[in-house]
Formats: C-alpha cells, sequence, structure tokens
C-alpha cells in the first residue's frame, strides 16, 4: 500500500509537495479504512480523490510517480518531457527533482527515494519505518567515477554477502538505480520492494487496455465486463471473440507493413498476439504454423427481436471505450494492487463515475488495494459515497508552482455540502477568471 509519496522541482512542483493516505479521525465510512496494526502507521485510506482546475497540477502528480516508477523498473522518461525540473526558477537553483515514497510491502514499512538530475541518479536511499523512526537500511551516493554506500550490517547473514552486494553496488552506474538493478537480477534483497514499483498500475485519459488475451483466456473477466456493461446501462449484453477472415487485416495495412508486422510476431503455437487497427481489435493465434484471426466484438440486442447484433470497436462511443479500458482495473483491486487514474471522469457520466468508484472499493473490500485518482467531476465532492480525508486539492501558488493540499486543513463540517463549498471556492483550487 501506498503510505505517503512527495515530489519536489519535478514538472510544476518546485517545492515539496505530499500526498498521504493517512487516515483522521472520520468515522463515516469505515470500509474505506484498512485496518494495519502495524506501527507507527495504524491505518490507511484505500481512496484518495484530487480536484483541481485545469493546469494546476494534478496530472503533474501523476506523472511524477510514474516517472519515478519507470526510472525504477528501468522504463525512465516520456517521450513527449525534455525538462523534468521547475522551469519558473529565475536563477535557476537546481536541476534536481527529488522522488520519495513510504509504502507497506509484505507487513514492513518502508521510505525509498531518489534525486534525478539529467539522467543520473547522485542520490538513493532506503529506510525502514519502525515505531522508533527511520531505520536506514542503505544509503547510495553516486557519480561518474564513484559509487559509495552505506549498509545495514543487519541486511547480511555473512561477509560474503556483504562483498557480494558491494561488488554489485560498484557495478551499477551513477545513470541507474541501484534498486532497479537489484530487482531485474531477481537478488533476494528488496525484491518484494522492486516488484510493488512493477505491479503499480498508473493509467491516463488516453490509455487503452490492450491485453487482449487475457479476456480471451479469462472467462471470469468476460464475466466482470458482462456485469458491468449491464449494471452501467450501456446496452452491451457482452464481448465476444469472433474468428475472422485474414483478408480483413490485409485490406487495413499496406502489404509491405502487413509483412514487417507478420515477421516480427513469434510464430509459437497457441501464443496469443493483439492487434490494434483502424476498424477494429484483433488477436492472431498460430497453430501449427497457420494462423488463426479472432476480432474483439461487443454484443448488442435488439429488444423488440431478440436478435443478436455485434459492434466492431469504432462504432462504439467513446465513454463506452473508456469504460472498457477501465473495467479490468476493478478485477486487480482483488490483487492488492496501487491504481492510479488521471481524469478517471473522461468520457463518463457523474453517474456512471460514481459507480466506478463504489465497485472498485466493494471489490477490494478484504484486501490492500488503493484507488487513487484526479477528477474535476465536482459530484463526487458527496460524503455519502466518500470520506472528508480521502479529498485532495491542487493549485497553483503565486510563483505559478503546484501545491497539494487536503480537505482535512478546512476541518468542515459533517453537514457542510463540500460540492457548493467547493465551486464557490471556500477550498481554493477553482478557475480564476480575469477580465480581458
Amino acid at each position: 500500500m501506498l503510505v505517503r509519496f512527495s515530489v519536489q522541482n519535478f514538472l510544476s512542483f518546485g517545492d515539496k509537495a505530499e500526498l498521504a493516505m493517512f487516515a483522521s479521525r472520520v468515522k463515516a465510512h469505515p470500509e474505506q479504512v484498512c485496518n494495519l496494526n502495524i506501527k507507527p502507521v495504524s491505518k490507511l485510506l484505500k481512496l484518495a480523490l484530487i480536484f483541481g482546475p485545469n493546469a494546476s497540477g494534478k496530472s503533474n502528480l501523476v506523472k511524477a510517480m510514474d516517472f519515478a516508477r519507470r526510472c525504477i523498473v528501468g522504463k525512465p522518461g516520456f517521450s513527449n518531457i525534455d525538462t523534468t525540473y521547475f522551469k519558473l526558477q529565475d536563477p535557476i537553483e537546481s536541476t534536481a527533482s527529488n522522488f520519495d515514497f513510504e509504502i507497506l510491502v509484505d507487513k514492513t514499512l518502508y521510505r525509498y527515494g531518489f534525486i534525478y538530475d539529467k539522467d543520473t541518479y547522485p542520490s538513493e536511499w532506503l529506510y525502514k519505518i519502525t515505531k522508533s523512526g527511520y531505520s536506514p537500511l542503505y544509503v547510495r551516493n553516486a557519480n561518474k567515477n564513484e559509487r559509495n554506500i552505506e549498509w545495514d550490517d543487519k541486511l547480511f547473514k555473512t561477509k560474503k554477502d556483504r562483498e557480494f552486494y558491494n561488488f554489485v553496488n560498484k557495478g551499477v552506474p551513477h545513470t541507474q538505480l541501484l534498486l532497479s538493478e537489484l530487482g531485474k537480477k531477481e537478488l533476494e534483497l528488496f525484491l518484494p520492494l522492486y516488484q510493488w514499483f512493477t505491479k503499480l498500475i498508473i493509467m491516463y485519459p488516453k490509455t487503452e487496455f490492450k491485453n487482449y488475451p487475457m479476456i480471451f483466456r479469462k472467462p471470469e473477466l468476460q464475466n466482470l465486463y458482462k456485469d458491468m456493461f449491464s449494471n452501467c446501462d450501456t446496452g452491451i449484453e457482452g464481448i465476444d471473440f469472433e474468428k475472422t477472415e485474414f483478408k480483413e487485416i490485409e485490406l487495413q495495412l499496406p502489404d509491405q507493413l502487413l509483412k514487417d508486422m507478420l515477421q516480427d510476431i513469434p510464430k509459437v503455437d497457441h501464443t496469443l498476439v493483439s492487434l490494434n487497427l483502424p476498424k477494429g481489435r484483433y488477436l492472431l493465434e498460430y497453430d501449427h504454423m497457420k494462423p488463426t484471426l479472432y476480432k474483439l466484438l461487443f454484443k448488442h440486442v435488439i429488444k423488440s427481436t431478440g436478435r443478436e447484433v455485434k459492434f466492431d470497436f469504432p462504432e462504439e462511443s467513446d465513454g463506452t471505450l473508456r469504460l472498457f479500458d477501465l473495467i479490468p482495473l476493478l478485477g486487480d483491486t482483488k490483487n492488492d494492487r496501487v491504481i492510479v487514474i488521471d481524469e478517471l471522469d473522461r468520457s463518463l457520466h457523474p453517474l456512471l463515475t460514481k459507480k466506478l468508484i463504489t465497485e472498485c472499493l466493494k471489490m477490494g473490500l478484504n484486501n490492500q488495494s488503493q484507488l487513487i485518482a484526479t477528477s474535476h467531476d465536482s459530484n463526487l465532492l458527496d460524503t455519502d459515497i466518500i470520506r472528508r480525508d480521502a479529498v485532495w486539492f491542487v493549485r497553483k501558488t503565486a510563483d505559478m508552482s503546484s501545491e497539494i493540499y487536503s480537505l482535512e486543513e478546512f476541518k468542515p463540517r459533517n453537514d457542510k455540502e463540500l460540492r457548493n463549498a467547493y465551486l464557490e471556492g471556500l477550498y481554493g483550487a477553482t478557475p480564476i477568471f480575469r477580465n480581458c
């Protein structure tokens, strides 16, 4: 579980900004709290919703988490971001960004973080969190010539073990994180910590769910689609994978592009490969070197006659396709996942967004899953469905940097109508219109 995340000097965040998942004394919706009985963290929230105007920095908070995750799992950076530090500094005092996580992994609380500066990692640290404070497990400083590290002696059973990990550390350049190397090599030390970051799910408004083989192979996921589509009044009765002629994809791609694509696909029996094409979504399966093509379709029923009609991907609405992308996350809440979604409400009706949140919380009731999402939908500011301490705001300060703060800072009354108070500007984080 995520306990706390902080970021400094990254995109629109200049000063340190922090999102914390600690549960307050709010008594409403106790099912949205995970009781840990682990000192010093006894209760954590399973939900956090972040509100704020356009360009306030909500998406940048999600990008900060994602950027740090990518650095750790070995896929750093975004193709459309050249400068990561806060640019509205005059003069520029620092180009180094600071990322810090406090997380719960297998009943152990960790604090892990690092400094990123122009494709290098000059500092990296890992602490164990105990009731008496932070106990260092390792602190690493690296540059082009040196990789200095201080270990907790209790980590190693033998002197030989310590020598081995010192050897690993020396082989990790200053352009790579030590945790990343330990995880990729599947070394025992801190492997569960590394795997926590590999399981962290981060979704953007344009993120598409493309794991069609998983849907094909898992009837329980197909049933989840059927139930959610029905419950959300989409008119869809379910999804289907229908065998189709190979010439269907031949008509959608230039000959050479199709040949290159097929050449890159491993011709291994019963291996399924997803194909995203302009006129649909397909699965390609080889059996004894012969290809079989399936098309993903949505099933509808004509009410007057009961006849089934199937729709292609492009024939469905943006809202339906957004729902298609989000539904698998409901299943992931059963797996102690931390799910972060930017613009949860994109293309969705307000009631449907509420439904997704309540279903997500319901399916993650008996585990340690968490949902963290940004939104513009003020209808979600409803204490009938969420706790007050689950609400966060992001706004721009006088120097145009972003800051994040909790609704709990305002100590709202239990009977306060949060939505109206927010839209009236009582909590800030709303657009300020100026006369031109």
